[in-house]
């Protein structure tokens, strides 16, 4: 995207009522190196339980997986002539959308009945990788949309991501990773030793 239509697109995002935008990491590199930028937890989940015996006690081993939640963005620069420079990265998303729970009853070594829960989340992710050579100040715009119903007219992406063409009041969450390079020159003094 070139810089009027970066600002366009932003300044629509900005007017809508809907719009909300967590957060804008900003990350310098050098030519040559890697950064990462990430807002990541794992979330431990109960999936499965198993009875173990000791003789005439048993007790509930519990079976835990974690899933990772947030977003990740990891980004490569590098010089590609002409005054472009050549990015790659990835940019990974992953959140647990629900978690259905269920009780299931075991028996216990005293012969009770004890009601353990065992969760089941459903997980998604998305991973986007890219690949881009981009003229220094222009930009770079992943968005992870949602398909919406087909409809006969053109919808724009800013219409798509403020919500301005929805008719319902459900909320929609849209994830965009706007990438735009910055050439810095940095000049070296030079010491001269005696």
């Amino acid at each position: 995207m070139k810089e009027h239509a970066v600002n366009a697109f932003v300044e629509a995002i900005q007017q809508s009522p809907q719009a909300n935008i967590v957060f804008a990491p900003k990350v310098t590199l050098f030519l040559g190196q890697e950064g990462k930028v990430e807002n990541w937890s794992r979330r431990p989940f109960v999936m499965g339980l198993k009875p173990q015996k000791e003789g005439d006690e048993t007790d509930v081993v519990t079976h835990l997986e974690s899933f990772g939640c947030g977003e990740k963005i990891q980004l490569k620069v590098d010089l590609a002539g002409d005054g472009q420079l050549s990015i790659k990265g990835e940019f990974f998303t992953g959140a647990v959308e629900q978690v259905e729970v269920t009780s299931i009853d075991l028996k216990m070594s005293d012969g009770q009945l004890a009601a353990f829960n065992v969760q089941c989340p459903e997980y998604v992710s998305t991973s986007v990788e890219f690949d881009r050579t981009l003229q220094a100040g222009n930009s770079l715009l992943l968005v992870n949309l949602k398909p919406l119903p087909e409809r006969e007219e053109k919808i724009s992406l800013a219409q798509r991501v403020t919500g301005s063409e929805k008719k319902s009041s459900a909320e929609r969450v849209y994830q965009m990773l706007m990438v735009t390079p910055r050439m810095m020159k940095v000049e070296e003094e030079s010491e001269t030793l005696q």
